[in-house]
């Protein structure tokens, strides 16, 4: 096509860079007076020049401030969502692609054989689910990141409230909700750190059981669909129901704040962690029934 060798001609030909007249040409594109823009030309007074040289930087710099606090808001908006949702996104495709793994393995035939070895089919699917979120270090690195983040931002809202009670030469009626509110904040990280554990526990025990109720990948893939999202459907509805429903009336009925709005923000916090160990203990019954019991080597502590 002709509009590629000429594009090639403008590209590629050297012979043109050699040449008197391109070289003219390029000396004279170069100099001043050349310019597209002569503010001169216009008729614009020098003062003026001036004045549109201070209000363009001054337009740069505020742009420039707006970005970089929108910068850190997107950066905290990526945090909290993140040590919100983190368990959620990573264990659903883990046990679908756990559930996938296994149901695939039983229709080649080999997992049906593996699980004839000493270590039974419970053991071998546990260690097929380990492999699976180990593999490129995925489970290693997320969670190091999900810990960095959650503490990172733990260690700075609680150390400023802590930081500024110390440095309050006279303290005020209200040190003591802001001394709760700190211990608040590490209380919810811990629990957010349990809910990470929690959720990708359930994760793996969910890809090890769906296969046990469909035979095809397709197929166990969905169901572990369905029961991870119904679990996380279910657990994030009672958390709504506790921390926005429940403890807001509480502290409005009987007045609560301090350490007596601690005491029971902490109970609530209990309450949550007491449930998801709970679906884990009857998950993990269940996938005992079902799949078969874990070798106690494999975990480095024998289950109950």
């Amino acid at each position: 096509m002709i509009t590629f060798k000429l594009w090639r001609g403008l590209r590629f030909t050297a012979a043109i860079h050699t040449h008197p007249i391109f070289k003219q040409t390029l000396r004279i594109r170069h100099r001043p007076e050349n310019a597209i823009w002569r503010w001169d030309l216009l008729g614009i007074p020098k003062w003026m020049r001036q004045i549109f040289r201070y209000l363009f930087l001054a337009l740069i710099t505020l742009l420039f401030v707006f970005l970089i606090y929108l910068m850190v808001f997107l950066v905290l908006l990526y945090v909290v969502f993140s040590l919100l949702f983190s368990g959620a996104i990573w264990g659903l495709p883990w046990a679908m692609g756990i559930a996938s793994m296994i149901a695939r393995r039983r229709e080649r035939g080999n997992y049906d054989l593996l699980a004839l070895t000493p270590p039974g089919p419970g053991s071998v699917a546990w260690m097929i689910a380990g492999a699976y979120i180990h593999a490129d270090q995925a489970f290693r690195t997320r969670t190091r990141r999900f810990r960095v983040m959650l503490w990172a931002l733990v260690i700075a809202i609680a150390g400023t409230i802590f930081l500024s009670l110390l440095l309050d030469q006279t303290p005020s009626p209200y040190a003591l909700n802001f001394l709760s509110a700190g211990i608040g904040v590490i209380m919810t990280g811990l629990a957010l750190h349990f809910e990470l554990m929690a959720s990708l526990v359930s994760s793996v025990l969910i890809g090890m059981l769906a296969p046990t109720f469909a035979s095809r990948q397709i197929e166990a893939s969905l169901v572990a669909l369905a029961m991870f999202a119904g679990l996380q459907i279910g657990y994030l509805f009672l958390v709504y129901v506790i921390l926005f429903i429940a403890l807001p009336q509480l502290s409005q009925q009987f007045a609560l704040q301090g350490f007596s709005l601690l005491a029971v923000y902490g109970l609530f916090l209990a309450c949550l962690i007491g449930v998801r160990e709970g679906a884990n203990y009857l998950l993990l019954n269940v996938t005992r029934r079902r799949v078969g019991e874990i070798d106690a080597s494999l975990l480095g502590i024998a289950l109950a």
